[in-house]
């Protein structure tokens, strides 16, 4: 089933097989306030390189998937909201960060390192 609103949040509602009949698992995505639109990390995928750009002033730690904090990233009016990125190994890593009062995070694919 999917539920959705034009103005608030939508929702996905997956049935889970293996458990009691009637129960169902809810994934919530608010679509008024797309984060990836916001803040966009691009190529991702890439090999270690990439751009972070923003709208406007955010501050975004990166860290990869056990919660070790790689990089420090500011983005504000004297980078142009830009900031590219490199040296960063293969792996799984989030950005995250508070952009305009809301909290964050967006997933960075490194597929191989660049030589």
């Amino acid at each position: 089933m999917l539920e959705v609103s034009y103005k608030g949040d939508f929702y996905v509602v997956l049935p889970l097989f293996n458990t009691v009949q009637g129960k169902s698992t809810v994934f919530a995505c608010n679509s008024a306030d797309n984060q990836e639109e916001d803040v966009s990390i691009l190529p991702n995928p890439n090999n270690g390189e990439f751009t972070i750009r923003a709208k406007q002033a955010v501050d975004l730690k990166i860290c990869d998937e056990m919660g070790r904090l790689v990089k420090e990233i500011q983005l504000d009016e004297q980078n142009n909201f830009e900031s590219t990125v490199s040296g960063i190994n293969k792996g799984i890593y989030f950005a995250s960060g508070n952009f305009l009062g809301k909290k964050i995070q967006l997933k960075i694919i490194v597929n191989s390192t660049k030589p």
